[in-house]
């Protein structure tokens, strides 16, 4: 592969980095060419590696200034860059694709998850609820006092029940956005350097 092709490839594996730190690279490795004194059409790749290769590389070195950037400023910004550059180191190695599919298949199944026990509950509520309306009229064609009362405590149990499944959705919802809204601060909140 001669150096123009190298170099084009190398742009297209780290097209997604910082745009300063991606034409440092690239400038390091048109002067390491010329210093070289590599020929326009000589194959570079015995010489540097394959674009993808050195793509890792510069990536690796990228995250660790991140790192360091980010222990030195904290911030958002520098957290999402770090987290950004991670990625993108997985998403250079050969496993990351299959890893990254995983990770979203299971992320996607444990929503899926959590809205199924939450409709669940709903829906138990609904029709607890639903029962306890429905038992109502079988007390006026109860045949005896007693057998009214029991009708009666089973409508209002069932209502009762119905009610609090109810009232658990409604907290356990708030409970979940609070757990989620606090894991979002622990993980972006602006550090103090002392």
């Amino acid at each position: 592969m001669n150096q123009k092709a190298f170099l084009q490839e190398l742009e297209k594996h780290l097209k997604h980095m910082p745009k300063e730190d991606r034409e440092d690279a690239l400038s390091y490795y048109r002067e390491y060419f010329a210093d070289m004194g590599v020929a326009d059409e000589e194959d570079v790749s015995a010489a540097v590696g394959t674009p993808k290769e050195v793509a890792r590389t510069i990536l690796a070195d990228c995250t660790e200034k991140q790192v360091e950037r980010q222990k030195q400023d904290g911030g958002v910004k520098n957290g999402a860059k770090v987290i950004w550059l991670v990625l993108l180191g997985i998403c250079a190695s050969p496993i990351a694709l299959p890893f990254i599919l995983v990770l979203v298949v299971l992320f996607l199944c444990g929503i899926i998850v959590l809205f199924s026990i939450v409709l669940c509950v709903v829906m138990t509520g609904f029709v607890t609820l639903a029962g306890g309306v429905a038992v109502l009229p079988g007390i006026l064609w109860a045949a005896g006092i007693g057998q009214k009362l029991v009708l009666a405590g089973y409508a209002v149990l069932m209502i009762a029940l119905g009610l609090l499944f109810f009232v658990a959705t409604v907290k356990l919802s708030e409970y979940f956005i609070r757990f989620i809204a606090w894991l979002f601060r622990k993980c972006f909140a602006k550090k103090e350097v002392a």
